[in-house]
């Protein structure tokens, strides 16, 4: 698939084009905007940098984050941890 950027207005589109060996690169705002599409697919990863945004449990950004359907998932962060393992 040729570069595409994901801000496009047809995402649902986008999405279901999406094959196997192709990456979506994807904000935590656009996770908050399009999440149920996203929910939908399957995803052999999920890589997400700065992960310390997702810690609050309260927020529609966490509930997307955790119901995505992945195999794996990396958290990356270069905010040290102060209190728990459980912020992330």
């Amino acid at each position: 698939m040729p570069h595409t950027l994901y801000n496009a207005t047809d995402r649902t589109a986008l999405i279901n084009s999406l094959g196997k060996m192709d990456i979506l690169i994807c904000s935590y705002g656009l996770l908050h905007q399009a999440g149920d599409l996203l929910l939908d697919k399957s995803w052999k990863m999920v890589i997400l940098d700065e992960a310390q945004a997702i810690k609050n449990a309260e927020t529609k950004r966490w509930k997307y984050v955790t119901q995505l359907n992945s195999k794996c998932r990396v958290a990356l962060t270069g905010t040290p941890i102060e209190n728990h393992l459980g912020e992330l």
